[in-house]
Formats: structure tokens, C-alpha cells, sequence
């Protein structure tokens, strides 16, 4: 790509920024502070929001949109560096993955109101050449910035918005509240047990022993996602990562993003129709000849593939049985090559 990139790395003195404390500044509203992240991570979400949208101009908008979103959002990021990397990225996704639907959704309303008016303006041709004319003045003009101008003005221009915007105070954390709640029914559920038969104080045990392993079975299941998240993050804005974008046959836009480096594979869907009752989507992989399962998708969203990417020569999607099968039972309703 020749031209330059309009988000870049700063050249740091000191090395990579400490970026916990670095957003719990911002979250105090210092600015100077968000300079610092701003430099550390607009070249990472810029990246991740160029390779859903495509369209450069977009994604400067978007990308300005996400670092805007941190500043108001500073307060309710936890976690060290890795965690404030995984959260900007996924909010960069999400945001990507919004303004795709909406391009879309903008779209289908142009081409309905085209298909209802056929009456060609009389100045058609006139117009197209002013517009071409415009549009060759706009190229000009942006080639004519340097490297350093480009970054500068969007980071000025970010800087800018920021006072206008109200910062999000943090999250209530209800978790005391329910070890108090919690605390007070055991407390009553033993004095009550005190009167009671050995019987009701054996199930009260059973029941203490039900809620521990609830308990563990959710903090097992929100570190699972965290380290998904976190995965899925890495691979989107790794430096080798290559993408492939698709429509299915029922109308949903697609993407793939790989990592050669860590051997993994990203899908993400726009638009994706809800299946019947009974119903998923599945992923698969194609090796050679085979069709090998690469996972469930229920909905619209960002799903780690799941298999050996390295070899697969395209990615399939069909609609399958709830938990899926073995092999594909149904016509494809997406076969993409994978990213070169």
C-alpha cells in the first residue's frame, strides 16, 4: 500500500507505555494520558476496523469513533495490559462490524428506491464528470499530505472531540452486595438449622456444597471467555494477519482473518438469519477433498475457528442440527477460499 498509514506508532524513549495506569488517568479525565494511549493502540484498532470496513475514509471515522469510546468508557476497563488491548480491540470490532450493517442496510434502501425509479436524470452525464473531477481533486489533495501531517491532524482532531464528550462513571460492583445477601441467608439458614432434623441439615450441606461448584463452574466458564477474547483479539490485530471478505447465500457478510504465526483463524458474520428451532450453523474446513468440522456459529458475530487452519484451502458454512455433525448434511451456504 503506497499510501501511508493514517494511524502509526510513535517512536518511544522510554518503551511500551505501563497501560493500566496509563487508563486509569485517563479515567480521571487527563488528557495528556490519553495522548499516551492514543498512540499506543490507534494503530492496532485502525487495523482491525480497516480489515472489516475496507474502505479507508470509513475507517479513519470508526477508528476515531473507538478511541473516543475508550476516553468515555476509561472508568470500566479492568485488567493489566492485555486486557486493555483485548478491550479496545473488541470494542473496535464491534464497531467495525456496526458500520459494515448499516453500510449494508443503506445500500439495500438505495438499490430498493433505484429499482422504483427508472427515469434517468437529463444532466446524468454532466454530473458523473463533476463528481469524477471532485473526487480527483480530493485524491490530490490527500496525496500531497505527508506521513506526519495525516496522523497529526486526526490525532488533533480526536483531541479535539474529546470536550464534548462525558466520561461513564465506573460500574457499580454488586458482588459485595451479593456476598452480604448471601452471608445473611446463611446465617438464618443455620439458626433455622439449629431447630431443625439432622436430615434438613444435611441438605442444607448439599445445597452449600450445589452453590460452590455453581460459583466454580462460573468463574471457570468467564476465564475461558477472557482468554477467548483475548485469542480472538491477538489474531485480529496480528502484524502477519491476513482477511478474506465473503457473502453467503442467504445474505450475510462474512469475513476470515488468519495468522499465519499462530496458526489460527478468525470468522466473523454480519446479518446472519436466526435458523429454525433445532437448527445452527457450522463451520467447517476444507482439506483437500475432506470437509472437517471448525465449529458453531448461533448468530450474528466473532467466533475462533476451530482446527488446523494452516493447510485448509477454503472455509464452508451450512446449517446443521443443534451441537452439529460430523459431516456437512446440507448445501453450502458459503464456501470461501481461505486468505492467501
Amino acid at each position: 500500500m503506497n499510501e501511508p498509514l493514517p494511524f502509526r506508532r510513535t517512536a518511544a524513549s522510554s518503551g511500551p507505555p505501563d497501560l493500566p495506569s496509563v487508563m486509569a488517568r485517563v479515567a480521571r479525565g487527563d488528557k495528556g494520558a490519553f495522548s499516551v494511549l492514543y498512540d499506543a493502540l490507534a494503530p492496532m484498532v485502525f487495523g482491525i476496523v480497516l480489515r472489516v470496513v475496507r474502505d479507508r475514509a470509513q475507517s479513519e471515522e470508526v477508528a476515531q469513533e473507538v478511541m473516543i469510546d475508550l476516553w468515555r468508557q476509561a472508568a470500566r476497563c479492568r485488567g493489566d495490559a492485555g486486557s486493555v488491548r483485548a478491550w479496545a480491540a473488541t470494542i473496535a470490532h464491534r464497531r467495525a462490524v456496526d458500520r459494515v450493517r448499516s453500510a449494508q442496510a443503506a445500500t439495500d434502501r438505495e438499490q430498493a428506491q433505484a429499482a422504483r425509479e427508472h427515469t434517468t436524470a437529463f444532466d446524468e452525464v454532466a454530473e458523473q464528470v463533476e463528481t469524477r473531477l471532485e473526487s480527483e481533486q480530493v485524491r490530490r489533495c490527500l496525496r500531497g499530505l505527508t506521513e506526519l501531517q495525516r496522523p497529526a491532524a486526526l490525532k488533533q482532531r480526536t483531541l479535539d472531540a474529546l470536550d464534548g464528550v462525558r466520561q461513564l462513571p465506573p460500574r457499580l460492583n454488586s458482588a459485595p452486595v451479593t456476598r452480604s445477601l448471601a452471608e445473611r441467608l446463611r446465617r438464618k439458614a443455620l439458626l433455622l438449622g439449629l431447630a431443625a432434623s439432622l436430615v434438613a441439615a444435611a441438605s442444607f450441606a448439599g445445597l452449600a456444597v450445589w452453590q460452590h461448584q455453581e460459583v466454580r463452574q462460573a468463574q471457570e466458564q468467564t476465564q475461558r471467555a477472557q482468554q477467548n477474547l483475548e485469542t480472538i483479539s491477538g489474531i485480529l490485530a496480528a502484524p502477519d494477519s491476513r482477511t478474506v471478505h465473503g457473502r453467503a447465500a442467504n445474505g450475510a457478510l462474512t469475513t476470515v482473518v488468519t495468522s499465519t504465526r499462530q496458526n489460527k483463524a478468525v470468522f466473523t458474520a454480519t446479518g446472519l438469519p436466526e435458523p429454525a428451532a433445532g437448527r445452527t450453523y457450522q463451520l467447517w474446513l476444507q482439506h483437500g477433498g475432506t470437509m472437517r468440522p471448525a465449529g458453531l456459529i448461533h448468530q450474528d458475530g466473532t467466533v475462533l475457528v476451530d482446527g488446523d487452519p494452516a493447510d485448509a484451502t477454503a472455509l464452508g458454512l451450512t446449517l446443521e442440527p443443534s451441537g452439529g455433525s460430523p459431516q456437512p448434511t446440507t448445501a453450502p451456504l458459503l464456501l470461501m477460499n481461505m486468505p492467501a
